[in-house]
């Protein structure tokens, strides 16, 4: 059986960069392409895509690849276009990811949506990814100021780390709440972490905070983000107040 492996090292942001790949096997094949879920959340993420068939047990041949397939180390594109590459053997042809869209009856007001998260607990981990919390404050100021509403979504791990998102946090833990507020927002605002990739899928209109992770090794898939790597948070504010006119 040709399958492939979403393992619980490499998470949700490592598995949507494999899904231009998937959907093109899905175009060659005219079939969904099994897929073993090794973590819940990620799973559910994509239950229901028409380009895969999810697997109840983890099969004893060797997978086609898995989600831990990434260009690190070489850092020569963006690992969706790597994968793709590695796998259908062309280059990438913008084929589009995917992700089982969400939907709900989104507030009035224009809103953004802030995710600082992490798909790692460790320490060595979060220090390549930690945005200053005094940044992130001012951008929630920008955002306020121009009469935008803000939302932060994730674990309950990312709401412990961040208590300045306490009093913005919506459903914390809820993976279904979390696509559907992406989903409806006028801006994404997050470190490299999955749900950013996410948005990337959906084509919303990012401000991606890099730290210590790698470009473009680590781009998303939106035609509409702007990358600003730790030299440069001091502009967001700005950015923001700039753009939201």
């Amino acid at each position: 059986m040709n399958w492939i492996y979403q393992t619980k090292n490499y998470g949700l942001g490592n598995f949507v960069n494999l899904t231009p790949t998937i959907n093109k096997l899905y175009q060659i094949h005219k079939e969904p392409i099994p897929v073993y879920f090794e973590t819940d959340y990620v799973k559910e993420v994509f239950d229901g895509c028409e380009q895969i068939t999810i697997l109840k047990e983890k099969p004893t041949t060797e997978p086609m690849f898995t989600s831990g397939l990434t260009n690190k180390g070489l850092n020569i594109m963006p690992d969706y276009a790597f994968v793709y590459k590695h796998i259908i053997g062309q280059p990438y042809d913008n084929t589009k990811g995917f992700i089982q869209r969400r939907y709900f009856l989104a507030p009035e007001t224009r809103y953004a949506v802030f995710v600082l998260g992490s798909g790692n607990e460790s320490e060595q981990y979060l220090k390549t990814k930690e945005v200053d919390t005094r940044i992130v404050k001012e951008a929630i100021n920008a955002f306020e100021s121009k009469g935008y509403l803000v939302v932060f979504v994730g674990s309950e791990n990312d709401l412990r780390r961040n208590e300045l998102a306490k009093g913005y946090y919506q459903q914390a833990g809820n993976i279904q709440a979390a696509l559907a507020w992406i989903e409806n927002a006028a801006f994404v605002v997050g470190n490299d972490t999955g749900l950013i990739h996410v948005a990337g899928v959906l084509d919303k209109d990012i401000f991606a905070l890099f730290k210590d992770t790698e470009l473009p090794r680590c781009q998303n898939m939106s035609s509409k983000c702007r990358y600003l790597g730790k030299d440069n948070w001091h502009h967001l504010p700005q950015l923001i107040s700039t753009v939201c006119n």
